[in-house]
């Protein structure tokens, strides 16, 4: 008799559950609607207006004069942000002098409270799109484009993995830290000012910690890659070990230790091309302050 009561008791948990999963499934596809349509998108032109745009951008590229550019610029920029799908549209094929140009509406039209359009862009299928996106959101800050950051610094393409790790520091993240202290070794002239912009917004100990052990490095270039991070990231903690490298007798490791100083105690700028004099006269005042 006690199995038909476990059957009977059986079928009745099913017969309750089987409604309750019944109600679940539209909500689950509900949901899932609601998500699609929550995507972030840019404003969309109607058929004309977009045709008449492409025509504007076609004159954009093939304007000749300075002028003629910023007019062209200007006209584009009018259609509002509706103009940016049409424009990233035109960036798939473009190189050189024409994407350049086509980069000079966008700067106008993309601003910092477009930032989950933003975040959406750094994982576009086209790579100029994805380079733009990923430098926007260094400059303004936006952190839902973290995750696409980090995703990007995969990236096949040199530039783009390189934006990716600055706007990953930038952001916040230490994950692309080597990646920036390898462009601080080897491209410092070219890469320098935009680490710094982006890396200065998040000093922290635990950037200075990991960064410390490289001042011991037997390498000049591998010291000075990460005095020039620490300038930027570093805390007034690394001052000691920084100071030890006033005496160095290598220049260049000695001015690198001066503007690493600057940085973490004063948030200063670099100075640059410091004559022996100068130097000496820095150094001899740093190791007075720390």
């Amino acid at each position: 008799m006690k199995r038909p009561r476990l059957s009977t008791t059986l079928a009745a948990a099913v017969a309750l559950l089987l409604p309750a999963a019944a109600a679940q499934a539209p909500e689950s596809k509900a949901a899932k609607a609601d998500a699609a349509k929550s995507k972030p998108e840019w404003p969309r032109l109607d058929a004309a207006k977009a045709d008449e745009l492409r025509l504007a951008i076609v004159s954009l590229k093939k304007t000749l004069t300075p002028a003629g550019v910023e007019e062209m610029t200007g006209r584009i920029v009018e259609f509002g942000k509706g103009a940016v799908p049409v424009i990233y549209e035109s960036m798939a094929k473009a190189t050189g002098d024409d994407l350049a140009r086509l980069l000079l509406p966008l700067e106008k039209l993309v601003a910092a409270d477009d930032g989950p359009r933003i975040a959406a862009d750094c994982a576009s299928k086209t790579p100029s799109v994805r380079l733009f996106a990923l430098r926007k959101a260094a400059e303004f800050s936006v952190a839902d484009a973290l995750g696409n950051a980090k995703k990007a610094l995969a990236d096949k393409d040199d530039e783009i993995r390189f934006q990716a790790a600055v706007t990953t520091c930038g952001l916040g993240s230490l994950d692309a830290l080597a990646t920036l202290l390898a462009a601080a070794r080897d491209q410092w002239p070219k890469r320098g000012a935009q680490i710094r912009i982006a890396i200065e917004k998040h000093r922290s100990e635990d950037a200075t910690k990991k960064l410390l052990p490289g001042l011991k490095s037997k390498e000049w270039q591998d010291v000075c890659a990460t005095l020039r991070l620490l300038a930027g990231i570093g805390t007034p903690s690394a001052s000691p070990e920084i100071a030890r490298l006033l005496d160095n007798e290598d220049a260049r490791v000695k001015e690198e230790a001066i503007n690493a100083l600057r940085g973490v105690v004063d948030h200063a700028p670099p100075l640059e091309k410091l004559s022996a004099f100068d130097l000496a006269e820095q150094a001899n005042a740093w190791k007075k302050r720390v």
